[in-house]
């Protein structure tokens, strides 16, 4: 008999990056989550939040989460947020790259620079 652990290292991998919002937030994104689950293994790298912990106990699902940064209403803290959520989720990435081999990465909320996040991944076969 294979052990589920085993099998989900059979399913094909996927990565969904959400840009500036916890999954729990993204309606959308949700259900292409809940969709995938059903015959891939799906990896999630957005913003934390409390409320992201009912899409965890999805079979197959892994969630990557990074800290919210604090607000901020000047050009400034927009760029350190901007340039904060992009370093994360990069980190992020890597490490889920590491650890399920995804070949198939979506990017959304809008795609904005986090475009170029895809391009090593592009290199490695994805």
């Amino acid at each position: 008999m294979i052990q589920r652990q085993s099998i989900s290292h059979l399913r094909p991998a996927v990565l969904i990056v959400i840009e500036n919002v916890p999954l729990a937030r993204d309606h959308r994104a949700r259900k292409q989550v809940q969709s995938l689950e059903a015959g891939y293994e799906v990896s999630v790298v957005c913003r934390s939040h409390p409320d992201n912990r009912r899409c965890v106990d999805l079979p197959g699902v892994h969630l990557y989460e990074y800290p919210s940064p604090r607000d901020g209403s000047s050009t400034l803290s927009f760029v350190w947020e901007y340039s904060y959520s992009w370093f994360a989720t990069s980190v992020l990435a890597l490490r889920a790259f590491a650890r399920h081999r995804f070949r198939v990465i979506q990017i959304g909320q809008p795609p904005d620079i986090s475009l170029f996040l895809a391009a090593p991944f592009k290199l490695a076969g994805c």
